[in-house]
């Protein structure tokens, strides 16, 4: 059994990010209006759950990226 613990593209963590609320700036830091910020760097290297618990997702959703990997797999 493989673990595949980065599946999101740095494009969708991006899109992601925004979606929540987060602007980034000059330096590529995403704020958050709740006070919540996180560097690019560190937001791709963390791992999908990781992420998404940041994010404070229930559950992850489903991108591009992850369709095609779901679909490799089968």
């Amino acid at each position: 059994m493989t673990y595949d613990f980065y599946t999101f593209a740095l494009t969708d963590r991006r899109r992601m990010l925004a979606d929540a609320g987060f602007a980034r700036d000059d330096l590529r830091i995403w704020a958050h209006p709740d006070g919540r910020a996180i560097g690019e760097g560190v937001a791709a290297a963390l791992s999908d759950e990781a992420f998404l618990r940041f994010l404070d997702v229930g559950a992850a959703p489903v991108t591009e990226s992850t369709q095609r990997y779901g679909e490799a797999e089968r």
